[in-house]
Formats: structure tokens, sequence, C-alpha cells
């Protein structure tokens, strides 16, 4: 087996992955990590349940021999090809994207409104514990609030999360008893407009809702912050708290 170069590096989990999939020195290797994983749980299962003992050796020996009998098909994940996304601008439009990290799991929420490419607002929501559906969810209808405050009545809104468009425009159901009240009210604001839509788009074109969601992980339940820039010029903050669906 070559050398890997890459190192597997992070604060968590989560993050160490993250870096060790956008390296690209050892894409072959990107399955390495799970399966490494995967080995650990299997001994850690086998002491548990059998009173059986796995070197770490021996560990190590079998994750790479199950690696190197992969097929490359699995081993190497083909890159998704995205092209320009077509936005109807005569009408305000908007993204949102919640995030979930930690155990237990924090979220945040974040999202945009766009008049024009130069005059929007952005929103950001320390959101409590909770998975990232309720993540998600939380953003969409705190983007719907602002929408109706700013006497929006037309717009279209995007998100990277199916699940939660689904459930938005009533093509699925939402069997979750706790984010069942807030996909309610979302429902309910929908009836303040006399245009809305609600489309899927892949997360790269929702990078910005995913960064601004993740900004917001490190704000307290309740603390949402706005700010609106007009001609590129940020012209407030402010502040205000509300409460939890």
């Amino acid at each position: 087996m070559e050398n890997i170069t890459a190192q597997w590096n992070g604060a968590n989990m989560q993050i160490a992955l993250q870096n060790w999939i956008s390296d690209g020195r050892n894409e072959k290797y990107l399955a390495l990590p799970l399966i490494i994983t995967w080995g650990i749980w299997g001994a850690r299962n086998r002491f548990i349940f059998e009173d059986k003992w796995t070197e770490p050796e021996m560990v190590a020996a079998h994750c790479i021999g199950t690696l190197q009998h992969f097929p490359q098909s699995t081993k190497v994940k083909s890159k998704r090809t995205v092209g320009a996304l077509d936005l109807d601008k005569t009408i305000p439009w908007a993204f949102f994207d919640g995030a979930a990290q930690g155990n237990p799991q924090t979220c945040g929420g974040g999202g945009l409104i766009f008049w024009s490419d130069h005059s929007f607002l952005v929103s950001r929501a320390g959101l409590g514990a909770g998975s990232n559906n309720y993540a998600e969810l939380m953003a969409l209808k705190l983007i719907l609030l602002l929408a109706v405050e700013k006497n929006i009545k037309r717009i279209n809104i995007m998100g990277d999360s199916r699940i939660i468009i689904n459930w938005a425009n009533k093509s699925s159901e939402c069997h979750t008893v706790r984010l069942r009240p807030i996909l309610e009210e979302i429902l309910l604001l929908v009836t303040r407009f006399d245009h809305i839509s609600f489309s899927h788009v892949f997360r790269e074109h929702n990078t910005q809702a995913d960064q601004i969601s993740k900004e917001a992980l490190g704000l307290n339940l309740g603390v949402w912050q706005i700010e609106i820039t007009a001609d590129q010029n940020a012209y407030g903050y402010y502040h205000r708290p509300f409460h939890e669906a």
C-alpha cells in the first residue's frame, strides 16, 4: 500500500472527516477513515459481547486489507457537476440553512433575503439543542418572519435540505412531534404572501447561508442577529429574542 500523505486532523470527528475528504491528495483512500472506524467498532463489540481482545495492529491490518479489496468505484466518488443557478431577480429571493454540531447537538440558523445583488439582509440565530432538521426548519421560519416584517409579498426561497423543502411544499409529511408545530407556523406564514415558492438547490449554491448558519452556532438560544446591507454598505445590526417553538 503506497504512502498516504494527508493528515487526520480537526477539532472534532466531523471537521477532521471534512478535512480528509476535501484533501485531494488521497482521493482513492476517501473510505479509509470510515473503514477504520468500523474496524474499531467491531473490535469493541467483540470485546464486550464475546470477551475477545483484538490487538490494534490486527485491527489496522484488517482495515487496510478491506480497503485494498474494495472495488475502485466504491473508493472514488464521482464529482458532481453543478451548473449556474437560474434566479428570478424580478422579485426578492432568499436562501436558508441550518447547522447542528457537537454532542449534544447545538444548532444555529442562517439565511439571506435579497432585493437585489447589492441590497440584502443576513439573519443569524442561536437555536439551542436539536437535530439538523430542527435547525433547518427554524432557519426557514425566521426567514419567513423577516420577509413578512419587511412587507415582502412575493418571494422565492431556496434551501439545500430536500426534506424541509418537501415539507414546505406539502409534498411529504413531517412525523416528528417536536417539529410539527414549527412546520404548522411556517405553513401559516406562507398564507401571508401573494406568491411564494420553495426550491431545492445543491449545497454548492447555498454556501453563504451554510457559512452564516455555522457562525450562528456560537450564539446563545434566542439571540437573533440581523445585518442589513444596501448598495454594499452595512448600515446596522439589531438583536432581539424570539421564543423557541
